[in-house]
């Protein structure tokens, strides 16, 4: 993780990993913002995809060697508490709640964003089976000018209204 950790200071970039019922989930943020807009604040997944890459061919690990240390990390913990806190790379088990609404909050920033499937991956696991139901937690954390106009159109087509 420190080599990681590296990689992204010099790219001002800064990463939460998130371990939610068994699969690492992660969102990149930029380390310093220049608005309270959101688009402004996540970055594509692929920046941080791109350093585990040059990562993995600099040091001869395998391509997933990521995840396999942050499985390593929080083995069979369950709490939120912080197990890996480095300057631009943290990896917890945050609440459901909290992934949900980050996750929410990227989906409408464009198709370098693949949020999609992690919303929908911990909407099953916290068992949302509505769109009102989504956007009520989401709401807990975010208001809704920093949301997508669309959000609403996008969760009721992910699992209904």
């Amino acid at each position: 993780m420190a080599s990681l950790n590296a990689d992204l200071i010099s790219q001002q970039i800064e990463v939460e990993f998130y371990f939610l019922g068994g699969a690492p989930i992660f969102q990149a943020f930029a380390s310093t913002p220049t608005t309270a807009h959101i688009d402004a604040m996540f970055q594509p997944a692929e920046v941080v995809s791109d350093a585990a890459q040059r990562i993995a061919g600099r040091e001869a690990v395998d391509d997933d060697w990521v995840h396999e240390s942050i499985r390593t990390l929080v083995g069979g913990r369950a709490d939120s508490a912080a197990h890996v806190e480095l300057s631009n790379v943290r990896v917890f088990m945050p609440r459901p709640e909290y992934v949900l609404a980050v996750k929410c909050a990227a989906m409408g920033l464009g198709d370098d964003f693949h949020e999609m499937e992690d919303v929908r991956y911990v909407l099953r696991a916290m068992n949302i089976t509505s769109a009102h139901q989504a956007l009520s937690v989401v709401m807990q954390y975010f208001t809704e000018r920093q949301l997508a106009p669309d959000l609403r159109t996008s969760l009721e087509g992910l699992i209904g209204a």
